[in-house]
């Protein structure tokens, strides 16, 4: 039986590190690669809207400058980011994420 107030780690990640991730893949996308925000969103899967707040910092919190910082996790999201703009998805978005968000959760949680 599960207890009240327990979070799976999945749980936690998907309120907290999976936001700033995207936050900081839009942000690779737009400011180092150019695209625009209908495009990244296009990309992400995401409305226009959503692009919008991570670009303004309104969604992701402070963890999305953390994992632009992080040499190692922004090595990763750069390699994402190619591979989304080169349409070169052997694995879906949703691997790489999980691949992503254990890093940091292991880093940062």
């Amino acid at each position: 039986m599960v207890r009240e107030g327990f979070q799976a780690p999945c749980e936690i990640a998907s309120k907290h590190v999976v936001p700033a991730i995207r936050a900081a893949l839009a942000i690779l996308l737009v400011n180092e690669y150019g695209l625009s925000a209908y495009r990244v969103a296009k990309l992400l899967g995401m409305t226009p809207a959503a692009i919008s707040n991570y670009l303004l910092r309104r969604r992701g919190g402070e963890l999305v400058d953390k994992l632009l910082e992080d040499a190692e996790i922004r090595k990763v999201l750069v390699e994402l980011a190619e591979k989304l703009i080169s349409d070169d998805m052997s694995e879906s978005l949703s691997f790489h994420l999980c691949r992503i968000c254990r890093v940091v959760r292991q880093r940062f949680l």
